[in-house]
């Protein structure tokens, strides 16, 4: 099974992480997989977080950083549990990226907030 599902919902990139854990290896790995998807064309990321249940330092750095978030005009995370809400919201408070990033329970309003950044 890949580590991460890719596709789109119009003008939206859903991608559904299925990896347990990331580390920075990881995150270099899933952004190599991103880029050559979208051709390296800007596009609203919907980050789906059911699978996902730690993620090291070095890959909370590297995601938040202007290579982790090449390609990414903004980014809502929505999540499954109460548990991975608060490390989600942990993970944003902490590492603070560059992008319009925002954790929702709802897939929908996570889509309607990502649509508010459209060109």
């Amino acid at each position: 099974m890949s580590e991460l599902l890719l596709s789109w919902d119009g003008p939206i990139l859903i991608a559904d992480y299925q990896m347990k854990s990331a580390d920075r290896d990881m995150g270099e790995s899933v952004v190599n997989q991103r880029l050559t998807f979208t051709n390296g064309v800007p596009c609203l990321v919907l980050v789906k977080n059911q699978a996902l249940m730690s993620m090291t330092k070095g890959a909370r750095d590297f995601f938040s950083s202007e290579v982790g978030t090449q390609g990414i005009m903004a980014a809502a995370i929505i999540t499954d549990t109460l548990y991975k809400q608060s490390l989600t919201n942990f993970f944003l408070s902490v590492t603070r990226p560059s992008i319009p990033t925002r954790m929702l329970k709802d897939g929908q309003k996570a889509k309607e907030w990502l649509l508010t950044f459209q060109i």
